[in-house]
């Protein structure tokens, strides 16, 4: 099997082998993944802390279990990604698409989202705001 990561702004790496080969790709270069297209990914369980995951494409990734702590996600495209269980303290979400996302038992304390993003968290959520 072959993974390719994409980077937006240089060139394609070439990943021979199997999912935990990808896994194991992400975590040895975790501090700078900016601007990579990781669409479909299986990352589940992975230590992504301190990652700088600005800028990419995440679309339909299995997130299950991450550790995301202290990471950079701003800018970033999340929709329909899979988060269950998930740490994402003191992220950096910012402008980052979460539409469509299974948020369920995941951790969001002191992150950093845009005002016009609450709707689109509190839906993702599954929390419901009454007037």
């Amino acid at each position: 099997m072959k993974f390719q990561i994409k980077r937006r702004l240089s060139d394609d790496i070439l990943i021979e082998g199997d999912a935990n080969s990808l896994k194991e790709f992400v975590e040895n270069n975790k501090k700078d993944l900016r601007n990579s297209n990781l669409s479909g990914s299986d990352l589940s369980n992975c230590d992504l802390s301190n990652c700088d995951l600005s800028c990419c494409d995440l679309r339909n990734c299995d997130l299950r279990n991450c550790d995301l702590r202290d990471s950079d996600l701003r800018d970033s495209d999340f929709n329909n990604c899979d988060f269950n269980g998930s740490n994402l303290n003191n992220c950096n979400l910012r402008n980052s698409d979460l539409r469509n996302c299974n948020l369920s038992g995941s951790n969001f304390n002191n992150c950093k989202i845009k005002l016009s993003q609450k709707d689109e968290l509190l839906k993702a959520l599954l929390i419901e705001i009454e007037n």
